[in-house]
């Protein structure tokens, strides 16, 4: 039997006339790809996004998403733009609650005045509105929760912004539904966090005693306050981590990192396996919806390094690559990867 070949509709992100804009090519995608077909008359849709941290600067825009509104709504569909709480992550992380989700993608113009469709936070407002889904063909997760906005919904176009990640490499519609689709309980379950005893556990916090510089480092006090329970000191020789107090919930170690420290890091066989458990858990999404009802879409511009949970955005690693349409996940994320290969190396960026 020949393999079974996914296609993948694909449009240059430049443009020499008004045709040629990316909102007018990705309205044109969404129908060569079929994209219509997923949604029938008075189908509740899905368009799950990533909405952005608080002050990221290479999130998303909102005409970007309000083409898809729009073209969901010219089939019959009514459309709502979502997305999910976080883990608290680290001491000034906005997304944590569904209030504070709503402010920051407010202040990113994702509302109803640019959207005309709700932004809806999917997991309830603190994450804890969700529906189990067992995995027993997965790879390593044998459960998943997935925020029950989204589980109920009839039909989902998967919207995604192709970018970097600390821990998955690569961000694309694998990662919006294997990280954002899931509740914080999935996300849990996703980062590997309930695996194993708590000192030898992949997913717990690594201290690097000899990254850390103690009490000479200039966010020693934020390190402590950023646990929420209060299992973190910070002593002359480093940091300590109670692990009986410890509550996965990766604020030590993202605050570490955003500030630009190395006290609080990662082990390194947590990567290929947390990037493994993000597939199984995109699997558990994608069981919640009948065949034929999910659609993929992302647009592959302002591809920086790190993730849109970041509070910054760094110089991208290459030149805007446009946007792509599939049928299949895994088709359309290795497409962008080959594309961003491909790519020129933006001047003055890490890739350079």
């Amino acid at each position: 039997m020949p393999e079974k070949v996914s296609k993948v509709w694909y449009a240059s992100a430049n443009a020499t006339n008004w045709t040629e804009s990316t909102i007018c090519k990705a309205k044109d995608l969404f129908y060569l790809a079929g994209l219509d077909k997923c949604i029938a008359k008075d189908d509740s849709v899905a368009i799950k996004i990533h909405c952005g941290e608080y002050n990221r600067t290479h999130c998303l825009r909102p005409e970007f998403v309000a083409a898809i509104v729009e073209e969901v709504k010219a089939c019959g569909g009514r459309p709502f733009v979502t997305d999910t709480t976080t883990l608290t992550y680290h001491l000034y992380n906005n997304r944590c609650t569904g209030q504070m989700l709503v402010e920051g993608a407010n202040r990113h113009g994702l509302n109803w005045a640019s959207l005309q469709a709700p932004f809806v936070v999917a997991d309830g407002f603190f994450g804890e509105d969700d529906l189990r889904v067992e995995l027993p063909e997965a790879n390593i997760l044998k459960e998943t929760y997935i925020g029950r906005g989204i589980y109920e919904a009839d039909a989902c176009i998967n919207l995604a912004h192709a970018k970097g990640h600390p821990i998955t490499a690569f961000g694309g519609v694998i990662k919006n539904f294997g990280i954002g689709a899931q509740s914080k309980r999935g996300k849990y379950q996703t980062h590997l966090a309930f695996w194993g005893d708590p000192e030898d556990a992949i997913g717990y916090p690594k201290v690097n005693k000899e990254g850390c510089q103690g009490q000479n480092c200039p966010y020693c006090k934020m390190c402590e306050d950023s646990c929420p329970e209060q299992a973190i000191t910070v002593g002359a020789d480093g940091v300590e981590l109670d692990y009986s107090k410890c509550a996965l919930c990766y604020s030590c170690q993202v605050t570490c990192m955003f500030t630009g420290m190395g006290g609080i890091g990662f082990r390194d066989d947590y990567f290929p396996l947390a990037q493994i458990a993000m597939a199984d858990a995109a699997l558990g999404c994608i069981k919640t919806f009948k065949p034929g009802k999910i659609g993929y879409m992302a647009y592959a511009v302002d591809m920086c390094p790190e993730c849109d949970c970041f509070p910054w955005g760094g110089l991208p690693v290459a030149t805007d690559v446009g946007v792509l349409a599939s049928n299949d996940p895994v088709a359309i994320d290795a497409a962008i990867c080959d594309l961003l290969d491909k790519a020129p190396i933006y001047p003055g960026g890490r890739a350079e």
